[in-house]
């Protein structure tokens, strides 16, 4: 991943203050994010910034070279520049003038919703594309986006709907109303809804430690993982598996420093004074590590601003999705029900719907809604169990993050 904006990035939050530009962007400052790589052209190569007529995000570059003219930048794939206010959906001046006075938003263009009405599309194919490949010429070309927004239109996501991809690496989708922003999260505007915000959460610590468990622990076999893991068998562990929400034991093992909170690492449990989870029985790692796993991320959406409801569904993608045990820990960790669905081509599935909302109008897209498998019901006793394990793990995960960045 390119970082080479890295100088870009401390200066901009050193000016603008890494909390403002959480509350205001939707995210802290990422190297990767489109408007330090502009910067750095104004600073670097101001010939060549002045030069240019025109700057695009290859969403609406796309757009651009289907209709030969310019295409706004969508508000949704917009979110993901450090630069547009994603509640006022408007370029900050404060950022777009940061470098020498110079205002890049010339070279933008303002940016504009990413859903259309059939009534809205003005643009159309390019008279050079009809003529060099045949297309019709009334074809109508849509405003495009990025692949996450996409991928939210492709799921059929509603407000209040949750996407877990467990993959290599755990991601954590939510949409809904407000979103409370913070440093270790990304908000973006809502491509179906320009009142509604979506955020996403990124897990280094996924997969990869529920597959070293398994390995390790279970001697290489998932069936032996899910034996463990079983709430059907044994209610949340608690020492001896009691039932006892109020010392129940929690804590996690994170080999790899984790994105949120940032810079969590190690092993840490609430029963052992030196935090050392992995001195304690092969059954007790494999069920308090997973469980740990997922009352974090239980505890995030919340911090985000997201409060699940009897209408929420969380919809469950990847590698990951396919073990049963473990979707029912999820449904009862989260207290939501858990659905199934098929991640393939779920992005282009987006676009597809974009541009049928637009020749056919958004209510007809409401028809084509995709159905889940419905995969796990929540226990509500047992959510009630996992809510008080929430709050001691949060208290744990707070108290060893603290000492683990002010060691000597």
């Amino acid at each position: 991943m390119d970082s080479s904006t890295e100088e870009y990035c401390e200066r901009l939050e050193e000016k603008i203050g890494s909390e403002e530009l959480c509350n205001r962007t939707g995210s802290r400052a990422h190297a990767r994010f489109s408007v330090h790589h502009i910067h750095r052209m104004v600073n670097e190569s101001p010939e060549l910034y002045e030069s240019t007529e025109r700057i695009l995000l290859v969403s609406n570059f796309l757009g651009t070279l289907l209709t030969g003219k310019y295409m706004a930048i969508d508000f949704s794939d917009g979110s993901g520049m450090n630069l547009l206010d994603v509640f006022q959906k408007e370029w900050i001046k404060d950022i777009s003038g940061f470098y020498n006075g110079v205002d890049i938003s010339d070279k933008l263009g303002a940016p504009e919703p990413t859903l259309q009405e059939a009534d809205e599309v003005a643009a159309t194919i390019s008279d050079y594309l009809v003529t060099r490949y045949g297309f019709n010429k009334d074809c109508k070309v849509l405003r495009c986006t990025g692949d996450n927004p996409a991928t939210l239109v492709g799921m059929s996501c509603r407000d209040q709907d949750l996407i877990l991809s467990l993959g290599t690496s755990d991601v954590l989708i939510g949409v809904c109303g407000h979103v409370t922003p913070s440093p270790d999260i990304h908000v973006f505007c809502n491509p179906l809804n320009s009142n509604s915000h979506m955020f996403i959460i990124c897990y280094k610590n996924g997969s990869l430690v529920r597959e070293e468990l398994k390995d390790k622990y279970c001697g290489g076999e998932w069936e032996r993982y899910n034996q463990m893991l079983s709430t059907q068998d044994n209610p949340p562990l608690v020492g001896n598996y009691l039932p006892l929400p109020a010392s129940t034991l929690v804590g996690n093992y994170l080999p790899l420093p984790e994105t949120c909170p940032a810079g969590l690492v190690g092993a840490f449990c609430s029963t052992d004074p030196e935090r050392l989870l992995l001195s304690h029985s092969p059954e007790t790692i494999v069920r308090t590590v997973t469980e740990g796993q997922f009352l974090s991320k239980r505890h995030d959406i919340s911090a985000a601003g997201f409060k699940p409801t009897s209408n929420t569904r969380l919809i469950v993608v990847g590698g990951g999705s396919v073990n049963n045990t473990l979707l029912n820990l999820i449904s009862n960790v989260f207290g939501v029900d858990v659905y199934r669905a098929s991640s393939a081509n779920a992005a282009a599935r987006g676009a597809a719907l974009l541009a049928f909302a637009g020749v056919n109008g958004v209510q007809r897209m409401e028809e084509l809604r995709t159905e889940y498998e419905l995969v796990s019901k929540t226990n509500p006793e047992l959510y009630h169990t996992y809510c008080g394990m929430r709050e001691n793990y949060v208290d744990l995960q707070k108290e060893y993050l603290y000492s683990s960045l002010h060691k000597e």
